[in-house]
Protein backbone atom coordinates (compact mmCIF):
# COMPACT_ATOMS: atom_id res chain seq x y z
CA UNK A 1 0.00 0.00 0.00
CA UNK A 2 2.98 2.16 0.49
CA UNK A 3 4.18 1.28 -2.41
CA UNK A 4 0.88 2.51 -4.51
CA UNK A 5 1.34 5.60 -2.11
CA UNK A 6 4.24 6.64 -3.26
CA UNK A 7 3.82 6.21 -6.77
CA UNK A 8 0.59 8.42 -6.46
CA UNK A 9 2.04 11.10 -4.63
CA UNK A 10 5.17 11.06 -7.06
CA UNK A 11 2.56 11.31 -10.13
CA UNK A 12 1.16 14.27 -8.11
CA UNK A 13 4.79 15.96 -7.87
CA UNK A 14 5.06 15.54 -11.54
CA UNK A 15 2.03 17.37 -12.31
CA UNK A 16 2.12 19.97 -9.98
CA UNK A 17 5.68 20.54 -11.71
CA UNK A 18 3.69 20.62 -15.18
CA UNK A 19 5.48 17.44 -16.28
CA UNK A 20 1.92 16.22 -17.80
CA UNK A 21 3.55 14.05 -20.15
CA UNK A 22 5.84 11.80 -17.90
CA UNK A 23 2.87 12.26 -14.92
CA UNK A 24 0.45 10.25 -17.93
CA UNK A 25 3.02 8.24 -18.35
CA UNK A 26 3.69 6.83 -14.97
CA UNK A 27 -0.39 7.10 -14.36
CA UNK A 28 -0.77 4.97 -17.01
CA UNK A 29 2.07 2.51 -15.85
CA UNK A 30 0.20 2.38 -12.58
CA UNK A 31 -3.12 1.70 -13.57
CA UNK A 32 -2.04 -1.09 -15.96
CA UNK A 33 -0.13 -2.83 -13.24
CA UNK A 34 -3.45 -2.31 -10.49
CA UNK A 35 -5.24 -4.40 -13.97
CA UNK A 36 -2.88 -6.49 -14.16
CA UNK A 37 -3.06 -7.42 -10.27
CA UNK A 38 -6.52 -7.30 -10.35
CA UNK A 39 -6.80 -9.53 -13.15
CA UNK A 40 -4.45 -12.24 -12.08
CA UNK A 41 -6.86 -12.21 -8.85
CA UNK A 42 -9.73 -13.21 -10.51
CA UNK A 43 -8.16 -15.49 -12.86
CA UNK A 44 -6.80 -17.43 -9.64
CA UNK A 45 -10.49 -17.08 -8.68
CA UNK A 46 -11.90 -18.68 -11.48
CA UNK A 47 -9.10 -21.36 -11.91
CA UNK A 48 -10.16 -22.53 -8.43
CA UNK A 49 -13.84 -22.63 -10.12
CA UNK A 50 -14.80 -24.61 -13.10
CA UNK A 51 -13.01 -24.94 -16.14
CA UNK A 52 -15.76 -24.90 -17.91
CA UNK A 53 -17.28 -21.60 -16.80
CA UNK A 54 -13.68 -19.83 -18.12
CA UNK A 55 -14.05 -21.54 -22.03
CA UNK A 56 -17.89 -20.40 -21.75
CA UNK A 57 -16.45 -16.48 -20.89
CA UNK A 58 -14.21 -16.92 -23.56
CA UNK A 59 -16.82 -18.24 -26.55
CA UNK A 60 -19.06 -15.75 -25.13
CA UNK A 61 -16.64 -13.37 -25.63
CA UNK A 62 -15.72 -14.62 -29.21
CA UNK A 63 -18.69 -14.79 -30.16
CA UNK A 64 -19.58 -10.82 -28.60
CA UNK A 65 -16.52 -10.25 -30.97
CA UNK A 66 -17.87 -11.71 -33.99
CA UNK A 67 -21.58 -9.64 -33.25
CA UNK A 68 -19.41 -6.85 -33.22
CA UNK A 69 -17.80 -7.32 -36.13
CA UNK A 70 -20.82 -8.29 -37.86
CA UNK A 71 -22.69 -4.84 -36.99
CA UNK A 72 -19.65 -3.03 -38.23
CA UNK A 73 -19.81 -4.58 -41.11
CA UNK A 74 -23.72 -3.72 -40.89
CA UNK A 75 -23.10 -0.34 -40.36
CA UNK A 76 -20.86 0.35 -43.11
CA UNK A 77 -23.13 -1.11 -45.78
CA UNK A 78 -25.93 0.61 -44.68
CA UNK A 79 -23.82 3.93 -44.46
CA UNK A 80 -22.77 3.53 -48.02
CA UNK A 81 -26.60 2.62 -48.65
CA UNK A 82 -27.53 6.06 -47.43
CA UNK A 83 -24.72 7.97 -48.78
CA UNK A 84 -25.99 6.75 -51.84
CA UNK A 85 -29.44 7.21 -50.97
CA UNK A 86 -28.46 10.94 -50.45
CA UNK A 87 -26.55 11.29 -53.58
CA UNK A 88 -29.63 10.07 -55.62
CA UNK A 89 -31.85 12.45 -53.41
CA UNK A 90 -29.79 15.69 -53.99
CA UNK A 91 -29.39 14.72 -57.83
CA UNK A 92 -33.31 15.12 -58.06
CA UNK A 93 -33.09 17.86 -55.99
CA UNK A 94 -30.69 19.32 -57.91
CA UNK A 95 -32.59 18.61 -61.72
CA UNK A 96 -36.33 19.47 -59.84
CA UNK A 97 -34.24 22.72 -59.22
CA UNK A 98 -32.81 23.32 -62.56
CA UNK A 99 -36.78 22.22 -64.32
CA UNK A 100 -37.82 25.01 -61.69
CA UNK A 101 -35.46 27.63 -63.16
CA UNK A 102 -36.25 26.92 -66.47
CA UNK A 103 -39.74 26.72 -65.94
CA UNK A 104 -39.29 30.43 -63.94
CA UNK A 105 -37.35 32.23 -66.97
CA UNK A 106 -39.89 30.67 -69.57
CA UNK A 107 -42.56 32.60 -67.16
CA UNK A 108 -40.35 35.46 -67.05
CA UNK A 109 -39.78 35.17 -71.21
CA UNK A 110 -43.47 35.06 -71.73
CA UNK A 111 -43.93 37.72 -69.04
CA UNK A 112 -41.67 40.20 -71.03
CA UNK A 113 -43.06 39.57 -74.25
CA UNK A 114 -46.92 39.89 -73.39
CA UNK A 115 -45.62 43.39 -71.67
CA UNK A 116 -43.50 44.25 -74.56
CA UNK A 117 -46.77 43.52 -76.82
CA UNK A 118 -48.67 45.61 -74.01
CA UNK A 119 -46.60 48.74 -74.58
CA UNK A 120 -46.03 48.86 -78.29
CA UNK A 121 -50.16 48.61 -78.55
CA UNK A 122 -50.15 51.64 -76.00
CA UNK A 123 -47.13 53.48 -78.09
CA UNK A 124 -49.28 52.64 -81.30
CA UNK A 125 -52.53 54.20 -79.67
CA UNK A 126 -50.32 57.00 -77.94
CA UNK A 127 -48.33 57.89 -81.47
CA UNK A 128 -52.22 57.59 -83.00
CA UNK A 129 -53.30 59.95 -80.43
CA UNK A 130 -50.36 62.08 -80.69
CA UNK A 131 -50.60 62.54 -84.45
CA UNK A 132 -54.33 63.48 -83.96
CA UNK A 133 -52.97 65.91 -81.05
CA UNK A 134 -50.37 67.81 -83.36
CA UNK A 135 -53.24 68.13 -86.39
CA UNK A 136 -56.06 69.38 -84.25
CA UNK A 137 -53.17 72.11 -82.82
CA UNK A 138 -51.75 73.01 -86.21
CA UNK A 139 -55.33 73.60 -87.04
CA UNK A 140 -55.59 75.63 -84.46
CA UNK A 141 -52.47 77.50 -85.25
CA UNK A 142 -53.26 77.79 -88.85
CA UNK A 143 -57.28 79.70 -87.62
CA UNK A 144 -55.22 81.70 -84.79
CA UNK A 145 -52.92 83.00 -88.11
CA UNK A 146 -55.61 83.49 -90.15
CA UNK A 147 -57.18 85.58 -87.52
CA UNK A 148 -54.13 87.58 -87.04
CA UNK A 149 -53.50 88.19 -90.73
CA UNK A 150 -57.66 89.92 -90.51
CA UNK A 151 -56.78 91.77 -87.14
CA UNK A 152 -53.58 92.99 -88.76
CA UNK A 153 -54.87 93.92 -92.03
CA UNK A 154 -57.92 95.54 -90.38
CA UNK A 155 -55.39 97.51 -88.40
CA UNK A 156 -53.47 98.74 -90.88
CA UNK A 157 -57.06 99.82 -92.68
CA UNK A 158 -57.77 101.93 -89.70
CA UNK A 159 -54.24 103.64 -89.45
CA UNK A 160 -54.53 104.28 -93.26
CA UNK A 161 -57.69 105.88 -92.08
CA UNK A 162 -55.98 107.75 -89.46
CA UNK A 163 -57.30 105.92 -86.77
CA UNK A 164 -55.58 104.58 -83.54
CA UNK A 165 -56.14 100.57 -82.92
CA UNK A 166 -57.82 100.04 -79.84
Amino acid sequence: MSESRNKLEEILELLLAEENEKAEEMLHEYVVAKARAEYENILDEDSSADSEEVEEAKESEEEAVEEAEESEEEAVEETAETEEEAVEEEIDQTASFEDDIRADEEEIDADTFEADEEESEEESEEDGDLEDKVDNLEDELDELKAEFEKCCSAEKGDRKKGEEPE
